[in-house]
């Protein structure tokens, strides 16, 4: 299966003619072929008188008639812009001097050259000429292999270059980051130093219990005000209670006399036609005052809501109000066992120590919930916090 063909330029008489068709059968007699083939008016001679040059930067070389050109234009690479094929007619070529160790040498019988192959017609020529031009085309790869070579080996350079520096840098940085590191330090063990002189070794120690005193003496100021809080809740709920019942009596006493009223209208329906416009009026304000009843009705019960919400969450806080007392009791009875501690411990150091020694009782607070609500009104009774317990949580504070 051939390969995909292919086109070349051939200058013929100073204009360019475009070859197209061409495969990698295609010799140099097939291209002249072709291209008298197009001037049948101008070129009437044989396809022997013509040949094609191959010229190149000044140099011009004949090329053998079974040349296979394609392979030809394709080994020229990236010097094909710089390279020409010419149709000349073979009696007015005169070959360069520059070029005349590897060009071809015309003979008279032309057409005996015409069917050798390339390999054959180098055979034909001197011995001393075949070997220049085998050291001209060594010269020649030579050549365009140490460009090769030049352009890879300036690539490693340049990367070998990169590499260097990068490496050179991240020394650098690594340097930098353990400088930082020692200077850090020293700052870290100046500042401890610094605060042992001022504060003594258990500072952090002490800095943590200062804020947890801090903390349970700001909630025990708070929590007057949540028990102001609560018994103004419980007030206001007593007269919401209030207000409810009485609405509710007019409310049924106002159904009564309707219902009644309804009753005698009904019994005295067939006496006439001018008690009927009453009936309406009277339904009016029956389901008017059923209307407002079932809002209070609502109403009453949103208030019940929040005041459940707000009797659990007095409880909370008064069992928190508990919990923090006694944290507080036991934090002071801890400073008062370290001062006898610190006391005595110049006398216990005269005195030899027993085999063992007894663990340091941790003092335990229970968290007590209670769950005790009025039967009515939902509001809490504190009587019967210390008498019910629900749920208890052992809680350990350690000195």
């Amino acid at each position: 299966m051939e390969s995909e063909e292919k086109e070349i330029v051939v200058w013929v008489c100073q204009e360019e003619k475009i070859v197209c068709g061409l495969t990698k059968r295609t010799t140099s007699a097939d291209v002249i072929q072709a291209l008298l083939e197009e001037h049948e008016a101008t070129f009437e001679k044989r396809p022997n008188d013509y040949c094609i040059i191959e010229k190149w930067r000044g140099s011009e070389r004949v090329l053998p008639p079974l040349t296979r050109i394609l392979k030809l234009w394709k080994s020229w690479g990236d010097e094909q812009s710089n390279m020409q094929f010419v149709l000349v007619k073979a009696d007015a070529f005169f070959p360069v001097p520059l070029w005349r160790t590897a060009e071809a040498k015309l003979v008279q019988n032309t057409e005996k050259l015409w069917e050798l192959s390339p390999a054959n017609y180098m055979k034909t020529l001197p011995p001393d000429k075949q070997k220049r031009i085998v050291r001209k085309t060594f010269r020649k790869l030579a050549k365009i292999k140490q460009d090769t070579v030049s352009h890879d080996r300036d690539d490693m350079e340049t990367l070998v270059h990169l590499i260097i520096s990068q490496d050179h840098t991240i020394h650098q940085q690594v340097q930098r980051m353990k400088e930082l590191d020692l200077e850090i330090e020293k700052c870290e063990a100046k500042f401890h130093l610094d605060r042992v002189e001022n504060n003594g070794e258990n500072y952090v120690q002490d800095a943590y219990l200062m804020s947890t005193v801090s903390e349970v003496e700001q909630k025990l100021d708070s929590q007057p005000e949540e028990n102001q809080t609560l018994e103004d809740l419980s007030e206001s709920d007593g007269i919401v209670q209030m207000l409810i019942d009485k609405l509710s009596a007019e409310i049924e006493k106002e159904v009564k006399s309707v219902c009644i009223g309804i009753n005698e209208d009904l019994e005295g329906a067939a006496a006439g036609e001018l008690e009927s416009p009453d009936l309406g009026s009277v339904k009016c304000d029956l389901e008017q005052s059923m209307k407002a009843g079932l809002n209070i009705h609502s109403h009453l019960s949103g208030i019940q809501k929040e005041i459940k919400y707000s009797d659990s969450l007095l409880q909370m806080k008064a069992k928190e109000y508990e919990l923090l007392t006694k944290e507080l009791n036991s934090l002071h009875i801890s400073k008062k066992d370290e001062c006898h501690l610190k006391e005595n411990g110049g006398k216990e150091s005269e005195v030899p120590c027993n085999s063992e020694e007894t663990p340091p009782s941790t003092p335990k607070v229970f968290n007590v919930y209670t769950n005790d609500t009025d039967s009515d009104t939902g509001i809490s009774s504190n009587h019967s916090q210390d008498s019910e317990i629900t749920a208890g949580d052992e809680v350990l504070l350690s000195t």
